[in-house]
This record gives structure tokens, C-alpha cells and sequence, in this order.
């Protein structure tokens, strides 16, 4: 949310310098090949649950050889099932990209289509995680841990994605595009946090918005939001999830658009 709320700011900004600037009756749209590039801000998050196993007491029993009564002794205490509620959250880091695509142009209809191959970066330094377990079984000589904390950690934390996007570049009579767009892809998700260690691929898929400013015929200034998602089913030890759909991302980008 706090990368949304900063989107809409700097795309407020965006807007009333680019109103500010002379604009054409009806600016020429660019099609035809092009590359990009961007950078900006990204933040991950997760939010999942994990069942903790807990262990049985152990215990001894001795028999009075002139009585035969059994006598049963605790050694060590066991510990009951709990569940954990985890709610993990790294600061701010920084996304960039580049894609190559191509550019259909549709002048009798609202929108231009666009199609673009993309490779992404991203990268995360440190973050907490919002924890709390409660019991689920409760196990005769057995404790019950329940804590509710919020702990930092520090470690970092990769994602090299691959995606094909499929985006919407909307008609004005102004130097300024709207756009919005869907892609899909592969993700390599490596993470270094303490003894913890992912190495995971996953399908990803991600939802774009953002507005264009045709700085000149062929150059184009963007900004934009996505909201990034993992789709698979693989275990994540810092996650603390198989279902890796519970990792999404939000970033805000600046960047810029070449047409050949």
C-alpha cells in the first residue's frame, strides 16, 4: 500500500508537468519495434500459515519388587502441535527491466497493442516478520508455546524474472499514454537469510499500469505500478510456505521507451 500511495502521488506529479507542456491537436502514436528500460522501487511480502509438530513426553517406569506397584516418572516434558501465523515483510528495495516488443497501431479504435519480452531484476536487503503460534493439541505433560512478535532479520533476498507481457497503450489528443497491460512468466527466487537458504523457480505472473509522456517522435518517459505475483507450489524455507502464490510484490518505476 505504501507503494500505491506513492505511485499516485508521482503520477500526479507526472500528469500536471506533462499538462504544463505544449501539446499537438492529435500526437502521432509510435509503432513499429521497440526497447525499454526502467528502474524504481520494489517491496515483497507474504503472509502464511505453518503447522509446527510438536513431540510426546518421555517417561520411565520402575517396579517395587515387594509391592508390584509401578511407578511412572517424567524424564522431559514434550511440547503440543501449534500453528503459526506469519506475516513477513522486507524494506524497500530496488526493481529494475528491459524488454524488447513490438508495437501494433489501431488509430480508428482507443488503444494501441503492444507485446514485449522482458526481463526483470529485483532485490530486497533485510526486513521482520510478524509472528504467533498457538497450540492445537494439548498433550498430557506437554507445554504450550505462544508467542506473538514482531522479529527483524537481516539477509537478502533475488528475484530474476523472464516474462512475456501483453500491454494496452490508450488513445489522447495530448503527449501523454495511459497504458495498462498483463504478463506471464518464470521466476528464480534465491534468498540468503541466516541459515536459510532458497533456491526456487516459479511460474509469476503480473497485472501493469501506468502513463506515458512522449518526450519526442520515437522517446517515450514512463511511469508505472505493478503488482508482481508467484504461482507455484514449492516449499520456501523463508517464506515458510509450499504455496508460493502468498509472495507478491508491488514496485513503482521510472523509465524510458525507444521506437525504431
Amino acid at each position: 500500500m505504501k507503494s500505491l500511495r506513492a505511485f499516485i502521488l508521482g503520477l500526479a506529479v507526472f500528469s500536471l508537468c506533462a499538462s504544463l507542456a505544449p501539446a499537438n491537436a492529435q500526437v502521432e502514436a509510435d509503432g513499429g519495434l521497440y526497447w525499454s528500460m526502467r528502474g524504481g522501487l520494489s517491496q515483497v511480502a507474504n503472509a502464511s500459515i505453518v503447522d509446527v509438530p510438536g513431540y510426546p513426553a518421555t517417561y520411565t517406569q520402575t517396579t517395587d519388587p515387594t509391592t508390584g506397584v509401578v511407578t511412572t516418572t517424567l524424564v522431559t516434558r514434550g511440547l503440543n502441535d501449534h500453528r503459526g501465523l506469519r506475516d513477513l515483510e522486507m524494506d524497500y528495495g530496488w526493481v529494475a527491466g528491459a524488454a524488447i516488443g513490438y508495437t501494433w497501431l489501431y488509430p480508428d479504435n482507443s488503444a494501441d497493442l503492444r507485446m514485449e519480452f522482458e526481463g526483470i531484476y529485483r532485490r530486497n536487503v533485510n526486513g521482520s516478520v510478524d509472528a504467533q503460534y498457538y497450540p492445537t493439541t494439548n498433550n498430557p505433560d506437554s507445554d504450550s508455546i505462544y508467542t506473538a512478535a514482531n522479529l527483524p532479520f537481516k539477509g537478502s533476498v533475488s528475484f530474476r524474472s523472464a516474462m512475456f507481457n501483453v500491454m494496452l497503450d490508450f488513445h489522447t489528443p495530448t503527449r501523454i499514454v495511459p497504458y495498462v497491460g498483463l504478463g506471464a512468466g518464470v521466476t528464480h527466487l534465491v534468498s540468503k537469510v541466516g541459515a536459510i537458504n532458497d533456491d526456487l523457480l516459479s511460474p509469476s505472473w503480473q497485472a501493469i499500469g501506468g502513463v506515458g509522456y512522449k518526450l519526442s517522435p520515437g522517446t517515450m518517459l514512463t511511469l508505472e505500478f505493478r503488482y508482481f505475483a508467484l504461482v507455484g507450489d514449492e516449499w520456501s524455507d523463508l517464506f515458510q510456505t509450499d504455496d508460493l502464490n502468498s509472495i507478491e510484490f508491488d514496485d513503482w518505476s521510472m523509465g524510458v521507451r525507444f521506437t525504431f
